[in-house]
């Protein structure tokens, strides 16, 4: 990197794996503030250390995956969606082919990996048990291909995803993608789900029937022309235009 070129307001865009090299390397040689990204890794963004450049305000803002801080100037974008292989048309065809919400037959889909994180396991043994002998919930112990995943997906009403490597997980976005609302954990990446139809508890007990009809009721009001719930923050539209947009008022009144 040549840090001699950047210019104030200029944006950076590190692998999250390596933003610690980037820091003890880089960020001191940079002489103007500019606005970094860090993506395409379960590393977490905002570990204490990772807060101290920031307090130095030379970066404008961070836009970060898997942010576990709260901080002004860090804001978590999410993981996003990758198909095997880079293959992106199985999606593509859920997406178009997407199903109106209250027509899907599925309540609560589970498809999931228990070796990806130690927890799962235990999630999914309690579901098992919890869920056994009710027709609307699937739960499917091997693993599907990706086409045949999504189309249940695209089925279902809810999807139960845990974290895995990392806290953010690419099930929570496929399944905003294709229509359905997924059931996550509370932490930090609560401001991500702001204004989305997700699901979210502090404890898997609280995934019954009666809660997720409840959330129907309560949290399904804005719905798009596909008869799907709202989730802007889905399309890669939306950040773009949104880190456009920060960039552009920055340099106007900073730079």
């Amino acid at each position: 990197m040549n840090v001699t070129k950047i210019k104030c307001g200029d944006i950076i865009f590190v692998t999250q794996h390596y933003i610690n090299y980037f820091f003890e390397t880089y960020h001191s040689l940079i002489k103007v503030k500019y606005i970094l990204i860090s993506h395409e890794s379960d590393y977490p963004a905002g570990y204490p250390w990772h807060l101290m450049y920031l307090n130095q305000k030379k970066i404008a803002r961070w836009f970060g995956q898997n942010v576990v801080a709260t901080h002004p100037d860090l804001e978590n974008i999410p993981i996003g969606v990758i198909g095997p292989y880079q293959d992106y048309m199985p999606l593509y065809d859920a997406i178009i082919h997407i199903k109106p919400y209250f027509d899907r037959m599925t309540l609560l889909y589970l498809n999931f990996s228990p070796r990806t994180n130690g927890n799962r396991s235990s999630v999914l043994q309690y579901f098992q048990k919890e869920f056994k002998n009710n027709s609307r919930v699937i739960i499917d112990e091997v693993k599907s291909n990706w086409t045949e995943y999504l189309l249940k997906m695209r089925n279902s009403q809810f999807v139960l995803s845990p974290p895995g490597n990392g806290m953010d997980c690419f099930r929570t976005w496929e399944a905003l993608a294709v229509g359905a609302v997924p059931i996550v954990l509370n932490n930090s990446l609560l401001p991500l789900y702001e204004d989305m139809t997700v699901m979210v508890v502090n404890d898997w007990i609280e995934v019954t029937e009666e809660n997720m009809l409840k959330f129907q009721r309560e949290r399904l009001k804005n719905f798009s022309k596909d008869g799907i719930p709202w989730r802007p923050k889905v399309w890669l539209r939306y950040w773009i235009n949104r880190i456009i947009n920060y960039k552009t008022n920055f340099q106007k009144h900073h730079c």
